[in-house]
């Protein structure tokens, strides 16, 4: 009777008779190997079992455990994040870290100096005004609160006219508008 041996094979093997079961010095040379492979492999992992089971907890332990949460000087929590790249929106809190966005998911365990309660709406990164036209409005209002408003913290202007440079046929051309708005050009 001739039986391959391979690893999964083993297992029927020693479910048969023993008399029924080729003996060591009758196998090929290519079982053999196998199984001494399999053997060293067996060897090799009863060896190291300590070392291996020392490497997983600290692996796990880093991984489970994360770094621990840095603080944030803003974390706004419970809202609709929009993160720009035409997901749907999800659930989540953003933490803020000198002026930039350092984390987002939850983030309740993590420390904070101040926390926003977005209680339900939106959080989104700032939006872009490709036709923003707000040249003269800025010099009023640096601050540009309508636009802040809005969520938009970029803007595209100075498409057609412009606040500067300015030459005498432009100061003249706007005259009216900088006395509309008390700006003294310069």
């Amino acid at each position: 009777m001739t039986t391959e041996i391979d690893s999964c094979s083993s297992y029927s093997i020693s479910r048969r008779r023993h008399s029924e079961a080729p003996h060591f010095h009758q196998w090929d040379d290519a079982s053999r190997a196998n199984i001494r492979k399999v053997s060293c492999c067996r060897k090799i992992l009863k060896w190291n079992r300590p070392g291996l089971i020392v490497v997983l907890f600290l692996l796990c332990s880093c991984l489970c455990l994360g770094a621990p949460l840095q603080d944030f000087d803003i974390v706004i929590t419970h809202g609709h994040i929009i993160d720009g790249t035409g997901s749907p929106w999800y659930s989540g809190d953003v933490g803020i870290r000198d002026g930039k966005i350092a984390a987002i998911g939850n983030l309740n365990a993590a420390s904070r100096k101040q926390t926003i309660d977005a209680g339900g709406r939106v959080v989104a990164p700032g939006f872009i005004d490709m036709l923003g036209q707000s040249e003269l409005t800025i010099l009023v209002d640096p601050r540009l609160p309508s636009k802040i408003f809005q969520g938009i913290t970029t803007e595209v202007t100075g498409e057609g006219s412009s606040v500067a440079p300015v030459n005498d046929a432009i100061l003249q051309a706007d005259h009216a508008v900088f006395e509309h708005y008390r700006i003294t050009p310069d």
